[in-house]
């Protein structure tokens, strides 16, 4: 009695990349995107077809994760002929989620710094309640004159449990005012002697609220 053995199907992988969205789910559209782009093994063009099958990363954090493949289900008149070797693993990516900061405020009045006033912010972007915030991050105004001014806002770092599944987007300078700075003259002086007009003598000053040049 001889035997007819099964012949091995294989499933042909490919890697998937998402960004993070909380879960471990993988697009359902077209088949899991994809995955399993194709089947080898398949002997003289018989039609052996994937029906569906479930693919899920491991973790649902931002990184590179395994993608566990099951369930798989294969359709075909000869498909009683074949055997499917176990998948391999498969490795994907999440990638962080990008959100947007946006900040306001900024005015102060003029101190010779470059240095904002107080400024607020919102961010836009995390996901359902997740607890994300911004713990620093570094304003400057392109130049310390009075005047409405622009603020560059760099180096924006994020704090949270899940704040590493997040990237802050490059944030748009924004315009503030610089106020012009009060300043005190006191006069002192103007003694003469009576010579029938009323301009004073020699007068000296003094001018608080001025600022040393920055070196």
């Amino acid at each position: 009695t001889l035997t007819i053995i099964a012949a091995p199907l294989y499933l042909n992988l490919q890697s998937f990349t998402k960004s993070y969205d909380g879960t471990t789910d993988i697009d359902n559209n077209n088949l899991q995107s994809n995955i399993i782009y194709s089947i080898s093994g398949i002997i003289n063009n018989e039609i052996i077809s994937i029906i569906s099958y479930t693919a899920k990363f491991k973790r649902h954090t931002a990184g590179i994760h395994f993608i566990d493949i099951s369930n798989i289900t294969l359709s075909g008149f000869t498909l009683s002929n074949y055997y499917l070797v176990p998948v391999p693993p498969l490795a994907g990516t999440i990638l962080p989620r990008y959100v947007t900061a946006n900040f306001s405020g900024g005015n102060k009045t003029y101190d010779n710094t470059r240095i904002p006033g107080l400024m607020t912010y919102n961010l836009s972007g995390i996901l359902g309640l997740e607890d994300v915030s911004i713990s620093s991050y570094f304003p400057l105004f392109r130049t310390n004159r009075a005047g409405p001014q622009i603020i560059d806002i760099s180096y924006v770092t994020l704090f949270g449990i899940t704040a590493p599944n997040y990237l802050v987007a490059p944030v748009l300078p924004i315009m503030a005012l610089i106020y012009q700075n009060f300043i005190k003259i006191t006069f002192y002086g103007g003694n003469k002697f009576y010579d029938s007009y009323g301009t004073p003598g020699p007068l000296t000053y003094t001018i608080d609220g001025t600022f040393d040049p920055i070196t």
